[in-house]
């Protein structure tokens, strides 16, 4: 009985860190997912074996990105149509 509850509690804060910690989203390895793979600003490259290169375009240069970004001022999810696109869809 003991052991069920130190188990619960363990995975209790462990699924409250995962949710605190910025994007929270966990791929199907198991890896938490970087807020970068939804941002509109990243250009990313992946690779054999795992490996995966990912360039911040926030700004005109390209800069490395070498950590999982958590929270980010230059974020810009790739889900929103901006406005500008819509008009000229439909003025073209």
């Amino acid at each position: 009985m003991k052991l069920t509850v130190v188990i619960l509690v363990i995975a209790l804060l462990i699924a409250r860190k995962l949710l605190k910690s910025g994007s929270g989203k966990v791929s199907a390895s198991g890896k938490i997912e970087t807020l970068c793979a939804s941002c509109a600003n990243v250009y990313r490259v992946k690779g054999g074996k795992g490996k995966e290169l990912i360039y911040c375009n926030f700004t005109t240069d390209l800069r490395p990105i070498n950590f999982e970004v958590c929270e980010c001022t230059g974020y810009r999810s790739n889900n929103i149509v901006l406005l500008t696109r819509v008009i000229r869809i439909r003025a073209g």
